[in-house]
């Protein structure tokens, strides 16, 4: 595949077949494919893909999504397998219903750059590597659609530059996250998240009641530097550090309260 100077990508040729070429609308999604002649359209809301049509406009499947990540995909013949993830956000398997029983219908394991090794899966579904975060394997063309780009595992580089230049913060347009990939991901394909980062951020979000945010953002202010938030406030590190918080002090809500109090008497 050739690289592209802005987010969207090329067709893919092998041997000089046409294997795989897709469309994107205005906000990066990619909203059309073809997979060896095989087309499909694809349904979002916001950036998170939600179902799938082929060429005539019929469901193939529905994608069910919870806080952390996709948790079951039906198809269109009313067939759900529900989705298992581990601690870093990937797929490792699927389960379904086999005659009476509920029993695991695909496996999945990968290396740190999203390789799959010792796959055992069958069902033509997208979530596998950075499940949790709308990664989208292609299994025709081993590449990852990933919001405006498309990832390569192989080489562990993004096929095109960076859509924003160096304003994500990487002055290599093509590397990706900081060739961190245990700790750092990039669901937008545009700035890649710190797993640790958002972790805390949602500890001290909740523990202060929304405070900490204010005060990353006054730094950054004082610093002269671009401003820091979580890019997705479902993101599933920031929330499992929202919930931490939570359990051990209790007093997340009494403090969220008492900031609000202050803001309204402060706005007067």
């Amino acid at each position: 595949m050739k690289r592209q100077t802005n987010e969207r990508a090329v067709p893919f040729l092998r041997n000089g077949r046409l294997v795989y070429e897709a469309r994107y609308d205005a906000f990066r999604n990619r909203v059309w494919a073809k997979v060896d002649a095989q087309e499909r359209y694809y349904l979002y809301e916001g950036d998170t893909l939600v179902a799938e049509l082929d060429a005539n406009g019929n469901l193939v499947a529905e994608y069910v999504w919870g806080l952390l990540g996709p948790i079951a995909r039906v198809a269109s013949e009313g067939t759900v397998q529900f989705y298992v993830l581990d601690g870093l956000g990937h797929v490792r398997a699927l389960v379904g219903r086999v005659g009476n029983s509920w029993q695991v219908t695909d496996t999945y394991a990968y290396d740190s750059w999203g390789n799959p090794i010792g796959r055992t899966w069958n069902t033509q579904q997208p979530f596998t590597w950075n499940g949790a975060y709308g990664y989208e394997y292609n299994l025709a063309t081993g590449l990852y659609h990933v919001g405006a780009r498309e990832y390569d595992p192989r080489t562990a580089r993004w096929l095109q530059r960076d859509p924003i230049d160096a304003t994500g913060g990487d002055p290599n347009l093509y590397r990706y996250a900081g060739n961190d990939p245990v700790n750092g991901v990039d669901p937008s394909g545009l700035d890649w998240l710190d797993n640790t980062a958002s972790f805390f951020a949602g500890w001290g979000d909740r523990l202060t009641g929304g405070l900490t945010g204010h005060v990353r953002d006054w730094l950054c202010d004082i610093l002269d530097l671009p401003r820091w938030e979580p890019s997705d406030a479902c993101d599933e590190r920031y929330l499992v550090g929202c919930k931490e918080s939570y359990m051990v002090t209790g007093w997340g809500p009494v403090a969220a309260d008492w900031i609000r109090r202050l803001r309204t008497m402060t706005e007067r």
